[in-house]
């Protein structure tokens, strides 16, 4: 929670959140609770390989961010061709 602390603090509502390794895993878990806030995240070096019986969680966590990146792009996709119609 520290990234939603930066942001509480900054007087910011949303920002593109990028972090590497550390960072990295801050700015997923900053994706996973605070979604609202995040206008895109940019996720580098990040895992849970340091604890293999994390793995799982690790990889359905993933699953179920990539579906709703997936589900978000597909929107914006059929939003825009709607405008130009």
């Amino acid at each position: 929670d520290d990234i939603a602390g930066v942001l509480v603090h900054l007087k910011i509502d949303k920002a593109h959140v990028v972090g590497l390794s550390m960072g990295g895993f801050a700015t997923l878990h900053f994706g996973f609770r605070h979604p609202q806030r995040a206008l895109s995240l940019c996720v580098a070096g990040c895992g849970y390989g340091a604890e293999p019986d994390q793995q799982s969680r690790f990889k359905a966590e993933a699953d179920v961010i990539s579906a709703a990146i997936l589900a978000v792009i597909t929107l914006s996709v059929i939003l825009a061709r709607l405008v130009e119609a």
